[in-house]
């Protein structure tokens, strides 16, 4: 008996998360749409970026685990693409928004993550941030891949999807 509670209980608890993941955490923004103007108070305006790049917008916090492993990822890409072109004339640009509440933390995780590209935002309103309602932001990490006539051409890819599609589009 206790065998077949536990496996409803493990069956219930994977139906629970696959709701949550599928229901809950998704933004409303879709892949085809037009992305949200984003200026943040380091002046950085997103519809400036990308219209020389393709731009990985990335939303993280210095306090979540899987964003700070997923910066090493960005980091190593950033470096492999960020002097490619692309299709002629573009490039490629990240463009990360920190949901924080401490500067302290958030400096020391830019420093040991090494994030070296210079459009770098911080709003101390974490999940309440400006950016991050305009942007349909309900968990961390949640980034957009968006081309440079502002469509969103991907959510939430991993390292290596984001470096196929660009791969498919380096001409030098």
């Amino acid at each position: 008996m206790k065998k077949y509670a536990l496996s409803f209980l493990l069956i219930l608890a994977l139906l629970v998360y696959a709701y949550y993941k599928v229901f809950i955490v998704p933004t409303n923004l879709k892949v085809g749409q037009n992305c949200p103007e984003l200026i943040c108070d380091e002046g950085y305006q997103l519809s400036a970026l990308y219209q020389q790049n393709y731009v990985l917008l990335d939303f993280w916090g210095s306090w979540c685990g899987p964003c700070r492993q997923q910066n090493k990822e960005w980091v190593q890409l950033y470096e492999r693409f960020r002097k490619k072109e692309f299709e002629g004339k573009y490039g490629f640009e990240i463009m990360s928004v920190a949901l924080e509440n401490s500067k302290k933390s958030y400096k020391k995780a830019v420093d040991k993550d090494q994030i070296n590209w210079p459009t770098k935002c911080v709003d101390y309103n974490r999940m309440k941030a400006k950016a991050a309602i305009a942007f349909d932001v309900r968990e961390i990490p949640t980034h957009f891949l968006i081309n440079p006539y502002g469509k969103i051409v991907g959510i939430n890819l991993s390292a290596e999807e984001i470096e196929r599609f660009l791969k498919q589009r380096v001409t030098k």
